[in-house]
């Protein structure tokens, strides 16, 4: 046999209710809008770089490269 939830009190003299509008009402359907119709996904790409980590520290003691500043980034 399933029991019913108890049924929830609350305090009602410490609770001030303040409608929403303007910009708040806007921004929270903006924000539940975007809930529901941005994708949801996330993507984890793993690359070896031990080849260019190679080059790099070659091309840093290649001395055409003196006083450059060599990076594996961009």
């Amino acid at each position: 046999m399933v029991r019913a939830p108890a049924p929830v009190s609350y305090d009602t003299a410490r609770e001030t209710r303040i409608p929403v509008k303007g910009v708040r009402k806007a921004t929270a359907a903006a924000m539940v809008g975007s809930a529901f119709t941005a994708p949801h996904v996330t993507e984890f790409v793993t690359v070896d770089v031990t080849r260019t980590m190679k080059l790099v520290e070659e091309l840093k003691q290649d001395k055409e490269f003196t006083g450059l500043r060599v990076n594996p980034c961009c």
